[in-house]
Parts: structure tokens; C-alpha cells; sequence
């Protein structure tokens, strides 16, 4: 079979791609600056190549969704682990406040009492605190008077003779070292000895003596005594006496003196009372400790008329006085317990009577009450008594120990003594109390 052979066929007139001219190319055929010139490239073409540009290599798609992925799951990954860091180191410095408002009630009393200086467990008890000062006024003179005024102050007999009490009958005699002889002018009874502790202490009493006979030799000040009457007998070294520092022996006096008339003399002592019990009650109120309580009422007051002091002027004379008071003050604890007992029902009787001021307090006969001798007080107490539990700060503190904090009301419930509480835990995001007690504040603060 005779072989076909193609052959291109180019029309005539038409140039074919293997007869176009290249410029600049060496296909060993010379070409000339002339073909050069007159060889037209389509403007078409030369637009085209100078705005086509190399192909943009692109990242596979599934490549760069992956690499996007990966630092945000780094990112993630470093915030949790961040946050769990935090959370541990936040143990170490977890804490909790239990902010409690104790119970109260208010209660209108009026009762009648009784306190003994020497009270025994369970009973309520005074003590006697005293006070002296002295003041004076000036006065016109009427002419002039011979006196003759005896030492006087006061005496602590003690009594360590035995358990009994020792009477004394007016005008006993007690003597000083140099022999100076001084008298008690009523009869006076002196407790015995008491045993507190194991501790065996002297009874005691405070008596006012008076000099046996007028000189200024007798105003001794400070000094011991003996009892002369009790020569010859065991009671001689056994019972003694001292002077009592807030008293002591003075104020004789024998000459002659400016004479005053009665009426001016008895308005200037009026007034220098009066001026020495505010000045007396103010200072002593001033000089109580927290713990305690004085009355406004419950002060008894003495005075002492003093020699005449001395005036520039000659037509006047200067009226002295000394005024003591003693005051009986309580125990505020022993007084809330005393009211707790009469007037709270129930085993919880831990409370204060946080308004023991505002109470009016008076002694029956305060007249009759003498510090030296008196040894038990009979009083009345009334007014509006505000009550309020005492709260237990550690045992609160100690029971929530570990506790979940959703059931911490419900065992606060378990304290009688509270009218309602919160509780708040430090961070945020525990609710759980510590473990530790010392990291569980509580805080007390008033029913509004």
C-alpha cells in the first residue's frame, strides 16, 4: 500500500509560525538592522508582556488552616494551665469572716438587792473606794477666841488573833510609839481572821480616833498603835493598828483665833461642801477603772472642820474644811450576772447588761452607811436593761473549721446566743472554709 505523506499547506499570502522572523535570534540565517526595523510586533503583544507577571505561589489551603489551628490551641493551652496555677496558689491564701449579731433583749427591772463587803461565791459583792480633798472661803471677822482643838484621823485595826470577831468598846485606848495615847469614841467590832487560798489574812476594820489630850504634839500623821488594854494578854502581839494614808492624824490645834459669827460661818461651810462634793464625786468618777461601776447615788460624804487658815487682810478670817467621800462601786461583770440571774430564763445565762449606767441605782438609809463599819448595802435598781449575749469568738471559729460554706447557717443555728450572721469566703470561687481556724475571722457587730 503507497505510503501517505502530509504536508502543511499554507495559504498563500500567510505567513506560518516557522517563517516569522526572531529578532535578535541565530538560526544561521544573518539578519539585517533594516528587517529588524520593519519587523512589527502587535501592539497587543507588547501590552501583554510588559503587565504579565511570574505566578504567585500560593500555600496549599489545608497547609494554612492548620499552622492558624495550632497557635490557638498554644494559646488556649497556656491560659489553662495558668488559671490552674492560680487556682493552686490561691489555697495557700484562702480565708473566711463570720460576721455575727449576738442576741439581745431588752427587759424593764425593778428590783430590790443586797451586797456584802465580804461577800461569799455565788453572792454580790461591793467594795468601798475613797477619796479626800479640802477647800476653803473667806469670811469677815468679828473679834477674836481662845480654842483648844484635839488631833483626830483614822485607824486600820487588824485582828490576827484568830477566826472570831473582836469587840471593842468606846474608848479604847490605842497608843503610839512615843507613848501618845488616842481613843475610838463608839464601840467597834473587828472581823476575824480569814482564809483565802490557803492564805491566812487578817481581819481589818477603819475606825476614826481622837487625841486623849489637846497639843499639836499630837497631830503624828502616820504611825502604829498598840492596844494597852491587851497587856498581859496572847491578844496583845496579835492585833494592831496603823494609820490609814488617806487620813491622817492632824488638826490640833490651842491659841487664839479670829471669831466668825455663826450664821456666816455656817453659809461658808455650806458652800465649801458643796463645792468639795462635786469636785470629790467628779474626780473619784474619774478615776474608776472600766471594769467597775459607781453610781451617782451610791456616794456617802464627811467633813472635818480644819484650824483657820491665814488671811492678808486683818478683818478676815479663812474657814478650812477637809470633805472625804467614799464611793461603793461593782463589779460590772458580778452586777450583770446578779440582773442575768433574776431576770433570764434558760441554761444560757452568758450575757452583759451592756447599759448598767442608764440604770437608777439608791442605797436604802444612805445616811446610816458608815465605811468603817457598815458590811453590808441594801439597794433598789431600776430602768430598761438592754441584755446581749456574749458570743464565743474561737468556739465559733473552731466549728466551721472545713465546712461547706451552704451549710454554715444552717450549724449557726446551733448557737443561741446569735440573732443572725454572714459569711463571706476569700476567693471568690471557694466554698469551702479554710481548715485552719486562724484563717476564719469572726466579727461581732450590733443588732441595728
Amino acid at each position: 500500500m503507497a505510503k501517505k505523506f502530509v504536508q502543511d499547506i499554507v495559504p498563500g499570502g500567510r505567513r506560518s509560525i516557522r517563517n516569522i522572523p526572531l529578532p535578535g535570534a541565530k538560526l544561521g540565517v544573518d539578519i539585517k538592522a533594516e528587517d529588524i526595523s520593519e519587523t512589527k510586533i502587535p501592539e497587543t503583544e507588547i501590552i501583554q508582556t510588559k503587565i504579565s507577571k511570574p505566578p504567585v505561589s500560593k500555600t496549599p489551603k489545608g497547609m494554612k488552616s492548620s499552622g492558624r489551628f495550632k497557635g490557638v490551641w498554644v494559646w488556649v493551652g497556656s491560659t489553662v494551665a495558668l488559671f490552674v496555677v492560680i487556682y493552686a496558689v490561691s489555697f495557700m491564701f484562702v480565708s473566711a469572716t463570720v460576721t455575727v449579731t449576738p442576741k439581745e433583749s431588752n427587759i424593764p427591772v425593778s428590783i430590790s438587792g443586797s451586797a456584802s463587803l465580804q461577800a461569799s461565791e455565788g453572792q454580790l459583792s461591793y467594795t468601798v473606794v475613797s477619796l479626800s480633798s479640802q477647800a476653803s472661803k473667806e469670811v469677815r471677822a468679828s473679834g477674836e477666841e481662845k480654842v483648844d482643838r484635839r488631833a483626830s484621823g483614822k485607824i486600820v485595826i487588824y485582828n490576827n488573833f484568830s477566826t472570831s470577831p473582836q469587840v471593842l468598846i468606846a474608848k479604847t485606848r490605842f497608843e503610839t510609839p512615843k507613848g501618845l495615847i488616842f481613843r475610838i469614841s463608839d464601840q467597834v467590832t473587828v472581823p476575824g481572821q480569814r482564809v483565802i487560798s490557803g492564805v491566812t489574812t487578817p481581819g481589818s476594820v477603819t475606825v476614826t480616833v481622837f487625841a486623849d489630850q489637846s497639843g499639836e504634839d499630837y497631830n503624828v500623821g502616820l504611825t502604829d498603835f498598840t492596844i494597852p488594854g491587851f497587856k498581859g494578854d496572847p491578844r496583845f502581839e496579835k492585833f494592831s493598828a496603823k494609820s490609814d494614808p488617806t487620813s491622817p492624824i492632824g488638826g490640833a490645834f490651842s491659841g487664839v483665833v479670829k471669831k466668825v459669827i455663826a450664821s456666816d460661818a455656817a453659809s461658808a461651810k455650806a458652800s465649801i461642801e458643796t463645792k468639795l462634793k462635786n469636785d470629790l464625786q467628779d474626780t473619784l468618777s474619774s478615776q474608776i477603772p472600766d471594769t467597775h461601776i459607781l453610781f451617782k447615788n451610791a456616794s456617802t460624804f464627811s467633813f472635818e472642820e480644819l484650824p483657820q487658815g491665814t488671811s492678808a487682810a486683818t478683818s478676815t478670817v479663812m474657814i478650812v474644811e477637809k470633805g472625804s467621800i467614799y464611793g461603793i462601786i461593782f463589779a460590772r461583770e458580778d452586777l450583770s450576772r446578779f440582773l442575768t440571774n433574776l431576770q433570764i430564763s434558760g441554761e444560757n445565762k452568758e450575757v452583759d447588761v451592756v447599759n448598767l449606767d442608764s440604770l437608777v441605782f439608791t442605797i436604802d438609809n444612805l445616811n446610816a452607811f458608815n465605811p468603817d463599819t457598815s458590811k453590808v448595802v441594801s439597794f433598789k435598781l431600776s430602768g430598761n436593761a438592754k441584755f446581749v449575749w456574749k458570743i464565743d469568738k474561737e468556739k465559733i471559729s473552731n466549728s466551721f473549721v472545713g465546712q461547706k460554706k451552704s451549710k454554715v447557717r444552717a450549724n449557726l443555728a446551733g448557737f443561741d446566743s446569735i440573732e443572725k450572721a454572714n459569711v463571706s469566703v476569700k476567693p471568690l470561687w471557694f466554698f469551702t472554709l479554710p481548715k485552719d481556724a486562724k484563717k476564719i475571722r469572726v466579727e461581732v457587730q450590733p443588732l441595728i
